[in-house]
């Protein structure tokens, strides 16, 4: 009876270990939908200085434009207007290239390919 018991015991806290170890890692994965326009921005044109090697006025634009997305994204997405989201991006993506030089531009179309393969392969 003893050995029984102990068995439960030790059964019972492995699962408990093993169901809070599961639950921390979804809660890792939930944060990004609780950013604000303004953090979702900082974060892409940090990312974007870091890949294209952006300077700090071109990353400064490149923030202001993505909040300017950021926003309209959200607001399209709210209001659930395909239309508006589709010309927000459109003027997201121009003024980009306004920002940018051709061989940043040339990186970013090689940036977005190799995501968009990333996508459709499954994660590879």
């Amino acid at each position: 009876m003893r050995a029984t018991l102990a068995n439960i015991t030790r059964f019972s806290v492995l699962s408990l270990l093993m169901v809070l170890l599961v639950n921390a890692s979804y809660a890792q994965n939930g944060k990004r939908a609780d950013w604000t326009p303004e953090q979702r921005a900082e974060k892409v044109a940090k990312n974007l200085t870091k890949k294209l090697e952006l300077n700090a006025d071109q990353t400064a634009k490149v923030q202001a434009a993505n909040l300017t997305w950021q926003k309209a994204r959200d607001a399209a997405k709210a209001s659930n207007d395909r239309k508006a989201l589709r010309t927000a991006r459109k003027a997201y993506r121009a003024e980009l290239s306004t920002i940018l030089t051709s061989e940043q531009q040339t990186k970013l179309k090689a940036l977005q390919d190799a995501r968009k393969a990333k996508r459709k392969g499954g994660g590879k």
